[in-house]
């Protein structure tokens, strides 16, 4: 590996670093840390649901075609749930976001992912 990758490298170096990454949220009234989530996947995207305040949506960010990406958590529970399993190689989800009503997560779906996708 070169010493100093090109910028077109970075995405797929930080993916496979598989360094350990949190999801914490910070009491602004005492300063207070919470680690939320730990994983060695790059953490990303993330939104919390507008209708339920312990709903967390987050991605497991990376080359689309390599990652299960969309992802909730209940931050009281810390219990996690895939959204989308990949059922195809090289198929890719993304540019995911909450409905407004907090019912639905919208995502980009590509079976399998576009030849011109960049």
């Amino acid at each position: 590996m070169k010493q100093n990758p090109g910028k077109s490298s970075y995405f797929n170096l930080i993916y496979e670093a598989k360094l350990p990454r949190t999801l914490f949220t910070i009491d602004i009234n005492t300063g207070k840390l919470n680690k939320i989530f730990t994983d060695s996947a790059w953490l990303n995207h993330i939104q919390f649901s507008p209708t339920e305040p312990s709903l967390l949506m987050f991605c497991h960010e990376g080359p689309w075609h390599k990652v299960d990406r969309i992802w909730t958590i209940d931050v009281n529970s810390r219990e996690t749930k895939l959204i989308h399993k990949r059922t195809m190689p090289m198929e890719i989800a993304g540019h995911e976001w909450l409905s407004k009503d907090g019912r639905y997560i919208w995502f980009d779906l590509q079976q399998p992912r576009g030849a011109t996708f960049s």
